[in-house]
């Protein structure tokens, strides 16, 4: 597995062997920030040209 992008908020990482984007929430995440990781993790699902996203949303929290 391989980081893409690592924010204070969201680690997003490229799992070669599912052939899938994965997610893993480290915290809640405000509007801005999370709107933005998942933008980022879109990027790079057509980056791979993938259809498979796998998220962690345990530590994100309520959603506002």
């Amino acid at each position: 597995m391989e980081v893409h992008k690592d924010f204070s908020f969201l680690e997003i990482s490229w799992n070669n062997q599912s052939q899938a984007v994965e997610m893993s929430w480290k915290r809640f995440a405000k509007s801005e920030d999370f709107r933005a990781g998942l933008n980022e993790g879109l990027s790079l699902l057509e980056q791979k040209k993938s259809q498979n996203w796998l998220a962690d949303l345990r530590e994100l929290g309520v959603v506002k």
